[in-house]
């Protein structure tokens, strides 16, 4: 599938009757932002946000995994990185 096809299926997306961001289907989580409307919707700033939560705690997690790896194995060339926290 290319890129336009992609785009297609996306812009074809049709949002819940229910007007949810997203359905459960099979355990599963399946979003249905509105690719067509304004970033503000929202079911888009939901989507967004829910994008920046997983993204934040895999990166979360890998640091975590990094900074004990560091601890267990002083070969090891990953260190943690010291971050603010946004208050």
């Amino acid at each position: 599938m290319n890129c336009t096809e992609r785009i297609g299926i996306l812009a074809n997306n049709e949002p819940l009757s229910s007007g949810d961001a997203f359905e459960i289907v099979e355990g599963v989580q399946i979003w249905r932002p509105r690719w067509g409307a304004n970033i503000n919707h929202k079911v888009n700033t939901l989507y967004i946000a829910a994008v920046t939560q997983q993204v934040w705690d895999n990166e979360m997690v890998l640091e975590l995994t990094f900074a004990l790896q560091s601890l267990t194995d002083p070969a090891s060339p990953y260190k943690p990185i010291r971050r603010k926290t946004p208050r």
